[in-house]
């Protein structure tokens, strides 16, 4: 007797040769086929080679149909097969080293289905085929609204590109017959004149948005690199569209003008097409000379994220820039065979078309990731309980609602790549936990008895009407320690005709309640005139007294600032260890550190008044010269017309500098762009996020108070707040400002005020959260921060000279002697190198030869 077996299809498959077929095919014994198949299969063959499919048999219902991309579905889709119209031993070969294949099906025959073999073979000569679905110029602009809501936004990009591409090399090629070439020569003109209005309006839009101008703020270099890049091709397609025309057979009008526009495009060095697109391909995928590595559209999608921006209006903008660079490769491409063209080059185009094909499928699939659509749906079980978390949702006496997204692309054993802090659950979906990268991954479940009740979409439900199991999945980084917490509810009255109602709900556990161990992973943000030195060297000596692994400057006192922290800044541990602080200055880049540091990291700051900070910057920095203000009252004359100023001195001094040293300069540690100073919601939700990252921002005119509250929020003791810096928060005289002159530094630094008007707010509702205990606690540190200052400060630091403090309720014994008063009076430069010997002496780091 025939067994049944649940249908196993998809997966992925490397090699120089294989072969795939569809469930159930050739077997002798009977499967369980669903009526809805889709399956999905990746070939990798050896870089430099490309894929050749042979279709040795292809049998299938008139519904079902499978699809050869390049690289992955969003990519070039070469064939869309379906029966009756597939030979057998017929072929198709691929752009790249990479295909996959999707198969779809309602319902496979016995002896239906079909099988294929593959082959890596060298790239042969490229020529356009007929396309299995093409897109008119004229429905384009659809795909760009519906791109914002599914994947096919992302496929009409492709698409159109791929099809100009195709129409161009139809007519350079002279493979039609008169007729057709003509056909194809007006599409060809159609889609390029579709193409130059789109790029047109794209740039604009990019430009109005500012996305353009705020990457430039945030990387400098990669943001004039890039725009280089894309006035080169710019510059070409102008000409082409403007100047030129495309005869029918390929060349182009007049003779003369193209001839030097086909000899300029073919250039081999930074102002030629090759290196133009090899430049920007570089970009997208992620090149090692700009953005730290990160692909270009990943540097796009963080920019716009930390703009907290409407979901719909993220992924507009972001499928905008996205849209505009396609379409300027896809155009640079189709002027580099047209130049090909005119110069007699035609044994090259086949190559150039190959790559053009096979580039923009690669950079399609890359940022798929970023626009992959996910289904809301809500899952309803019984009340009667009110004990346990719901993540998202609502919950009554009656009934829980629970809210979740969900996908049903891709393999669950394809590891995907996701945020990884802090622990978190995804929802089982088809019997299988979805494998996540660099973390573990257990099962976990809700089950229930009860009335039956149940809403919404069904997930993997092992149970019937009144008895069910639903599964979930708990993702956390290896080594962590999630315990379950079963969460039982108190019992309730049996309704009529039913069950009783029983709930196990497992969750993530919450941090609640007064910590058990001092936090020893956190990230500091030196703020510039702030009495950021004195917090550093505080953090520093703690470092020290913990031996943790610090993260020293290459040299100087530098982290990348005034850019975000970048690999060649600091000194690399050895293989498997990890950095634990980040103290020395940089700008605030989460989604970078996540890149090189624990994903666990606690992020600390401080602030100072905005008016405090001013005065103190003219004073360090020599405003007065700088900005070239009059001797008496400088900063008065400054703040009767604060953006005068400063544009004159960025127009004229720090044209190319990112940051402003009177404009929320504090801002600018946290990461926020000086392109948004205007904008007063984006500032605000800006604000919103630094708070709710932040565990403790100190403020300068509370130095105890906040010291107090990073002691209790931290763990840590009261000598690992000592201090000895008594002029650390030494104020200026008081300004005499008019009420015009305050107004206008409250506006021209408005993100300054807010953070640091919020984070007052917040450090004085945790002390009045604390109560009696906080002050009596604070009043005993003054004193006792006063004796160490005092002791430390004397010339008498011989080994007799100890302090011995008895236990309080607040510290255990504490003795200060002359070791301790060394390391508290040492400046920050000493204690970076006391730091960086210690390493070097464990073996933690390689010794520099640089100075530190």
């Amino acid at each position: 007797m025939a067994t049944a077996l649940q249908v196993q299809c998809g997966g992925t498959t490397s090699g120089s040769s294989g072969q795939i077929s569809s469930p159930g095919y050739g077997d002798k014994i009977s499967i369980d086929i669903p009526d809805n198949l889709d399956c999905e299969w990746k070939i990798a063959v050896p870089y430099g080679q490309v894929v050749q499919i042979t279709i040795e048999d292809f049998r299938l219902e008139e519904d079902g149909f499978l699809e050869i991309f390049d690289n992955c579905p969003f990519g070039y889709l070469n064939e869309n097969l379906t029966s009756p119209n597939v030979s057998s031993n017929s072929t198709i070969t691929t752009s790249t080293n990479i295909a996959t294949l999707v198969f779809h099906s309602k319902g496979l025959k016995p002896k239906h289905g079909f099988n294929i073999t593959f082959l890596a073979v060298e790239p042969p000569y490229f020529r356009p085929r007929n396309r299995p679905h093409q897109l008119q110029a004229d429905a384009r602009p659809n795909r760009r609204l519906k791109g914002l809501f599914d994947s096919f936004g992302l496929k009409g990009i492709i698409d159109f590109g791929i099809d100009i591409l195709s129409r161009v090399s139809e007519v350079v090629m002279n493979i039609l017959d008169r007729q057709e070439a003509y056909r194809r020569h007006q599409e060809l003109v159609n889609l390029m004149t579709q193409l130059k209005n789109d790029i047109n309006s794209l740039s604009n839009q990019i430009t109005e948005e500012g996305i353009i101008a705020e990457l430039r703020h945030e990387e400098e270099i990669a943001a004039i690199k890039y725009s280089a890049s894309v006035e080169i091709v710019k510059n070409y397609l102008d000409t082409l569209n403007t100047r030129l025309h495309v005869t029918v057979n390929g060349t182009l009008r007049p003779e003369a003008l193209a001839q030097s526009w086909a000899d300029a495009v073919l250039q081999q060095d930074s102002e030629g097409m090759n290196q133009a697109l090899n430049s920007l391909y570089g970009m997208i995928m992620g090149s090692s000379t700009v953005f730290q590595g990160r692909p270009f559209m990943e540097t796009i999608s963080a920019l716009l994220r930390r703009q907290n921006l409407p979901s719909s209006e993220y992924r507009r903008r972001l499928m905008t820039v996205f849209e505009y660079i396609m379409d300027l490769q896809a155009g640079g491409y189709a002027a580099w065979i047209l130049a090909l063209k005119q110069n007699g080059q035609t044994d090259q185009i086949s190559e150039v078309l190959r790559r053009g094909h096979a580039k923009l499928s690669e950079q399609s699939c890359l940022v798929a990731p970023l626009f992959y659509g996910f289904v809301w749906g809500k899952l309803g079980f019984p009340g009667g309980t009110q004990t346990g978390v719901v993540p998202d949702g609502s919950f009554d006496s009656d009934s829980i609602d629970m809210e979740y997204c969900c996908r049903d692309d891709g393999f669950a054993s394809l590891p995907i790549r996701l945020p990884l802090n802090p622990p978190f659950y995804l929802l089982r979906f088809g019997g299988y936990c979805q494998q996540v990268e660099e973390v573990h991954v257990r099962e976990e479940w809700i089950g229930y008895m009860g009335n039956g009740y149940r809403a919404g979409v069904v997930l993997d439900d092992s149970g019937d009407d009144n008895s069910h199991k639903l599964y979930y999945c708990l993702y956390s980084l290896p080594g962590s320690v999630i315990p379950t917490t079963p969460i039982v509810p108190d019992a309730t009255p049996a309704p009529p005709n039913n069950d009783n109602i029983q709930i196990v709900l497992i969750v993530a556990p919450t941090v609640a309640g007064p910590c058990t161990q001092p936090v020893t992973r956190f990230m500091f943000v030196k703020t510039h005139r702030a009495g950021s030195t004195t917090v550093a060297a505080i953090l520093y000596r703690f470092g020290l007294t913990y031996d943790l692994n610090v993260v020293l400057p290459t040299t100087g006192d530098l982290l990348g600032w005034p850019f975000e922290i970048r690999p060649g800044n600091y000194l690399p541990l050895k293989s498997g260890l990890q950095h634990e602080i980040i103290v020395d200055r940089t700008v605030y880049r989460p989604d970078v550190f996540q890149y090189f540091f624990p994903n666990d990291m606690v992020y600390l700051g401080i602030l100072r008044h905005p008016l405090n900070h001013l005065q103190s910057c003219f004073s360090e920095y020599g405003l007065q010269k700088l900005y070239n203000l009059p001797a008496k009252q400088p900063i008065q004359n400054f703040l009767d017309d604060p953006y005068t100023w400063e544009r004159k001195l960025h127009s004229q001094r720090m044209k190319r500098k990112p940051y402003s040293f009177t404009k929320n300069l504090q801002a600018y540690n946290y990461g926020y762009s000086l392109g948004l100073s205007e904008d007063l919601e984006r500032t605000t939700k800006f604000v919103e996020r630094i708070a709710s990252e932040f565990k403790v921002v100190l403020i300068l005119e509370y130095l105890d108070e906040s010291l107090v509250v990073l002691k209790r929020e931290m763990c840590w003791e009261t000598r690992d707040i000592l201090y000895t810096n008594k002029t650390c928060c030494q104020l200026h005289d008081p300004l005499r400002l008019s009420n015009k002159q305050q107004e206008n530094h409250r506006t021209f630094a408005t993100a300054d005020y807010m953070m640091y008007d919020r984070f007052v707010d917040i450090l004085k509702d945790k002390i009045q959260q604390q109560g009696q205990d906080f002050q009596d606690e604070l009043e005993d540190f003054k004193k006792l921060n006063k004796q160490v200052q005092d002791l430390c400060d004397t010339e008498d630091t011989s080994e007799k000279n100890v302090m011995t403090l008895e236990a309080t309720k607040w510290y255990d014994k504490i003795e200060i002697d002359q070791k301790t008063c060394q390391l508290l009076r040492a400046n920050l430069q000493q204690l970076r190198t006391l730091a960086r010997e210690g390493m070097v002496e464990k073996g933690r780091i390689v010794a520099s030869r640089r100075p530190i």
